[in-house]
């Protein structure tokens, strides 16, 4: 459903002048919804329904909106790429993000840890 809101909705749009959506989906403009999303990033990553979120705004969101996701995984991404569902959402980050952001993930990861 979240998916859906920000493939049929613009970012300043509300939705009640759609009525072919549930309801639950009037009280929403997408841009408030994706600034609650980054609050819960960690979280939604490693969730099992809430990763496909992440990844569809990392393929189809603004750079903006990208950024913040990557910039959340950032000190995260050998233990998120270990996980089920986070690491699908380490390999979109990886395809989607720009070539300085690609680059600090790649450091990050062949960086030697103080821990081996």
């Amino acid at each position: 459903m979240i998916q859906r809101i920000f493939e049929h909705c613009d970012e300043e749009q509300t939705v009640a002048d759609r009525p072919r959506f549930s309801c639950l989906l009037y009280w929403y403009k997408q841009r408030p919804l994706l600034d609650e999303l980054h609050i819960y990033i960690n979280h939604l990553a490693q969730d099992q329904y809430g990763n496909y979120v992440i990844q569809h705004i990392l393929e189809r969101g603004k750079p903006r909106d990208k950024s913040l996701i990557i910039t959340n995984v950032k000190g995260q991404i050998l233990q998120m790429s270990q996980h089920k569902f986070a690491s699908n959402v380490v390999e979109k980050c990886v395809h989607n993000g720009n070539k300085r952001e690609r680059m600090m993930m790649i450091e990050e990861v062949i960086t030697t840890r103080a821990d081996g």
